[in-house]
């Protein structure tokens, strides 16, 4: 059985030791996250175990899905991933090797922490709300078609994420309005931002771009494109604190997106943290990187120990807090 280290879920799954005749309890968990959604109702805490996942996920709006371990959910025996994540949020999940995944679906204000997508693509329509919140999330090798964020009113966060080798983020409308895009690694990603035409809140900042083998970048600011980075800078209002420079990445040829020593990432955030999803020279068995813990307020919006806003309190921490922890202890 799981050794769960996350015990306030109202509904259990273990890919190995699970059966979908069982309650769903911690002691008898489902075997499907699918069999946990159709019994589950709004609100509910799905905690999912170590494991090897091909479910069809459909709708989990309003419902909370956290991985307690290393996740996989492979898109492979479906071919898409369909996933209606209205108002709920996924954690610590990683979602790969789907030809379509979230057609139309994973927006209306749905949140991501701490998750991967790799390999494959992501559509979506011009839909008014689409992501709240996208924080310490991996998106490798992704085509996208459709709006990141989207918002005429409250300001939407998109901060400490790393993107690698994706297409498409150079459309229409892929940061639109009022959000804070802040502390990311966009890697041989293009990026286009939309800036509101009225007044508003918006913080594009402390950001890192970086094309391979080039000194351009790739970015368009409401239609117009720039090749070169200081020029982009001076045309525009944001970005002011963002680089065009190698962040250094340790392995990313086997998922360590964890920072070189001596990466300019290092101390560029907006406190002076690193920036993308994972932290410096640390990895989970090589393959798994922890997130970083900064501790800050954007704007008059708290956040909380993982980069999160304060009305997310999951507990999560690095390997370097615990080591300290441990130390203390010690003593």
């Amino acid at each position: 059985m799981a050794n769960w280290t996350i015990t306030d879920g109202d509904y259990y799954v273990d890919a190995y030791n699970g059966s979908d005749l069982n309650a769903g309890t911690a002691s008898t968990p489902f075997a499907t996250i699918s069999q946990a959604i159709s019994l589950s109702s709004t609100n509910s805490k799905i905690v999912i175990g170590s494991g090897f996942y091909s479910d069809n996920l459909g709708n989990i709006s309003n419902r909370y899905l956290i991985g307690d371990g290393e996740v996989i959910l492979d898109g492979t025996e479906f071919g898409g991933i369909g996933l209606n994540l209205t108002s709920g949020t996924l954690e610590n999940i990683t979602i790969q090797n789907f030809p379509t995944l979230m057609s139309n679906s994973i927006y209306q204000t749905g949140k991501l922490y701490n998750c991967i997508f790799k390999n494959g693509l992501i559509t979506g329509g011009a839909v008014t709300g689409c992501y709240d919140e996208i924080v310490g999330c991996i998106f490798e090798n992704i085509n996208y078609n459709g709006r990141m964020m989207y918002t005429s009113g409250t300001k939407r966060n998109f901060s400490k994420n790393t993107l690698y080798n994706c297409n498409g983020f150079s459309g229409a409308n892929i940061f639109y309005q009022n959000n804070k895009v802040t502390d990311n690694i966009f890697y041989n990603t293009p990026v286009r931002y939309d800036l509101p035409t009225q007044s508003g809140v918006q913080i594009y900042n402390n950001n890192i771009y970086y094309l391979s083998g080039t000194t351009s970048v790739n970015l368009n600011v409401s239609g117009t494109p720039y090749t070169d980075f200081d020029t982009y800078q001076a045309a525009v209002t944001i970005d002011q604190n963002s680089q065009r420079v190698d962040p250094q990445f340790n392995n990313p040829s086997i998922g360590d997106y964890t920072l070189a020593l001596g990466s300019p990432a290092e101390n560029a955030g907006v406190i002076q943290t690193e920036v993308g999803s994972r932290t410096r020279g640390i990895s989970k068995n090589g393959l798994m990187p922890e997130l970083i813990s900064p501790t800050a307020s954007y704007n008059n919006v708290n956040v909380d120990g993982n980069g999160r806003s304060e009305e997310h309190t999951s507990e999560l921490q690095s390997p370097d807090h615990l080591v300290c922890r441990l130390l203390l202890e010690k003593k």
